[in-house]
């Protein structure tokens, strides 16, 4: 499964101590029963009007989030950096997601860390090597030291106003299916649909 891109030796060791029993054999059932419950409702075909909602990809983000190990100075050190930016970003009054999208079709959020050197460099914000190396450690958040979360970075250097916001979270999710007109209350009986006859006297529309 590759999970050590998303979890450390402490969270794969405390996993699997939940899960095994003092013979020293792991409890797989229970640990899949525990995983589905995220996905879906144990007994629902039992109760077939009962509603159930999927996880989103807001969800789920915070687990799929593996930052690298950094030390305490270079910790210290990425407040500055991004103050740094920020207030660049704000005199120049620019406008720096483009730039990062223009490497990101899919609109994942992510760009390569050498895509996000490149766009730190373009953008003229005279970062030394260094804070460019530890800003790139920083955002790369997936387990790897490729992938940099730049839709992170910008909300920290860049936050755009709540409307702009809620339009690039809405971009980056995937797009839903139709979602027909509910015809059908909780119980399972049919809604009616009552208008008006030209005569002023209620009718039930098809």
């Amino acid at each position: 499964m590759d999970l050590s891109k998303y979890i450390d030796k402490s969270d794969f060791e405390t996993l699997v101590n939940e899960y095994t029993r003092d013979d020293g054999m792991f409890v797989y059932k229970a640990f899949v029963s525990d995983v589905n419950l995220a996905f879906a409702t144990p007994g629902l075909e039992r109760n077939p009007l009962a509603m159930t909602t999927m996880p989103d990809a807001t969800t789920t983000a915070p687990a799929r989030r593996n930052r690298m190990m950094l030390t305490e100075e270079q910790m210290h050190l990425i407040p500055a950096v991004e103050d740094k930016v920020r207030t660049i970003v704000r005199k120049k009054g620019m406008h720096i997601v483009p730039i990062f999208t223009d490497f990101d079709p899919p609109r994942r959020g992510y760009v390569t860390r050498t895509q996000a050197s490149r766009v730190l460099a373009t953008l003229g914000f005279g970062l030394t090597d260094q804070e460019v190396g530890v800003l790139s450690s920083y955002y790369c958040d997936q387990g790897n030291h490729l992938d940099f979360n730049y839709k992170d970075f910008v909300k920290n250097v860049d936050p755009p106003p709540g409307d702009v916001m809620l339009a690039m979270t809405q971009s980056m999710q995937p797009a839903l299916g139709h979602k027909p007109f509910p015809y059908f209350n909780s119980h399972g009986v049919v809604k009616p649909r009552m208008g008006k006859s030209p005569s002023g006297a209620s009718m039930m529309l098809g």
